[in-house]
């Protein structure tokens, strides 16, 4: 399972930019960045230095992937981006502007709730824009356990059914099977707010009360088989 608080690939996210701009910038390699993003660069002290000047966050924070040290420097909210809207038209069916409008409202009330602490500035919407995530926004307790959220909105009320792509799925079974926090963020009458709510489901509760029903096939060739 690839690590979704790992520091580096946190801060990629929030700043919203890819593995090789972060090269340029540093004068780092690609295949550092990657290997940052894995937790594998930790005996390259020099290199580490450089991410961590380039972030402005502690060098603890990347050594020991401490997620929470990184937040606590935060003095700004985290800026909500769009920079990929090419990219979500290819996948309408996963963010469109229902989905766009029940992810920032999620992130707002993310914020609200914990408004005062040094978390609040901290919650990542960002992820939604990364296909290789396959969850929309990185939240915290009050007490700064990170929490993996994926948001799915309805114009109409919660009872409708909802739609997991294949990678999401996998994403909520691997964080139930590790113990790692995750929540479904159900928006409801998003359009209406008068009546618009959310109902949070954990991952537990995901596997314990919900059936998944198979809606599709991804079809393929089969290979053909040497004589």
């Amino acid at each position: 399972m690839k690590d979704i608080t790992n520091v580096i690939y946190f801060m990629r996210r929030r700043m919203n930019l890819t593995q090789r701009e972060i090269a340029e910038a540093t004068g780092l390699t690609l295949n550092d960045i990657s290997r940052a993003e894995r937790g594998v660069l930790k005996h390259q002290i020099k290199k580490i230095v450089m991410l961590s000047t380039f972030f402005c966050i502690p060098l603890e924070a990347i050594l020991r992937n401490n997620l929470k040290a990184a937040v606590q420097t935060f003095k700004t909210p985290t800026k909500v981006s769009r920079r990929m809207k090419e990219r979500i038209k290819a996948y309408l069916d996963r963010c469109d502007d229902i989905g766009c409008k029940g992810e920032d409202w999620v992130f707002q009330k993310e914020v609200e709730k914990l408004k005062g602490t040094c978390y609040a500035n901290g919650v990542n919407p960002n992820f939604s824009d990364d296909e290789a995530a396959a969850f929309d926004i990185l939240s915290f307790s009050l007490s700064g356990e990170s929490i993996i959220i994926e948001v799915k909105t309805t114009p109409n009320e919660s009872d409708e059914p909802f739609f997991f792509s294949s990678d999401e799925l996998k994403i909520a079974r691997e964080c139930y099977e590790n113990g790692r926090r995750y929540e479904v963020h159900r928006v409801h009458n998003i359009n209406n707010p008068n009546k618009r709510g959310r109902e949070i489901i954990s991952a537990e509760e995901l596997f314990s009360n919900y059936n998944f029903i198979p809606v599709s096939y991804k079809v393929v060739r089969k290979e053909s088989k040497t004589p």
